[in-house]
């Protein structure tokens, strides 16, 4: 079977560094990153022991999201502005990566319970790879925006190794996801829905505004 997307990344291609040069330019150009990401590589190297199955998400749309990053480029398309500046890339506007939807997550996690002997490790995304330009004109739909490189991309700023292989999910679990377009149109309806305008007041009447 040929690859999904051959310039994607397979769950091979997730490397611990090693030597302290490269994990000292890992840690000075995103700290953060660099703890969060090697403590997650840290569990599934425990979980490899047992009988279990480690999914490995990008960033993740969908209704009830509450992290925000999605919200923020609805939002910022809505304003006709939008962020596409990505820390150490050159073009962040080319930049491509993956997206998972949420209920697709969901139904991954029920099929790798269900599955006979799968990986251990397995990427979990809709298969169509999108660039941070691309996925501002499917939020947008027919709305008029522009692209600002001076402003930092709201999503797909992570995973700069680029988008994820899920060939091997695809193979081990009776699962296929949700096509990245319709993912994107049904959590863009959720947005305007009342139910999340009502959420939206709500923690604008509870959240506090200022810090004491």
């Amino acid at each position: 079977m040929d690859r999904v997307d051959k310039e994607a990344l397979v769950e091979a291609d997730a490397v611990r560094a090693t030597s302290r040069q490269t994990i000292a330019e890992l840690k000075r150009r995103d700290a953060y990153q660099y703890g969060y990401g090697s403590a997650k590589l840290d569990a599934e190297e425990v979980y490899t022991t047992i009988d279990s199955v480690s999914l490995r998400l990008p960033d993740v749309i969908g209704p009830r999201d509450n992290l925000g990053g999605f919200l923020d480029l609805h939002d910022a398309v809505g304003r006709g502005r939008v962020g596409c500046a990505i820390k150490h890339v050159a073009d962040g506007k080319r930049h491509k990566g993956s997206i998972a939807y949420a209920p697709d997550v969901g139904r991954a996690v029920v099929a790798a319970l269900k599955a006979s002997n799968p990986p251990k490790v397995l990427h979990i995304a809709c298969t169509e790879p999108v660039s941070v330009s691309e996925l501002a004109a499917l939020v947008a739909g027919k709305r008029d925006y522009v692209l600002d490189a001076s402003r930092k991309a709201l999503l797909l700023t992570v995973d700069l190794g680029g988008p994820l292989c899920i060939e091997a999910a695809l193979g081990a679990l009776d699962w296929t996801p949700t096509p990245l377009a319709d993912a994107i149109r049904e959590t863009v309806a959720w947005y305007e829905t009342p139910e999340h305008r009502d959420d939206e007041i709500v923690k604008s009447i509870f959240t506090p505004k200022h810090a004491f």
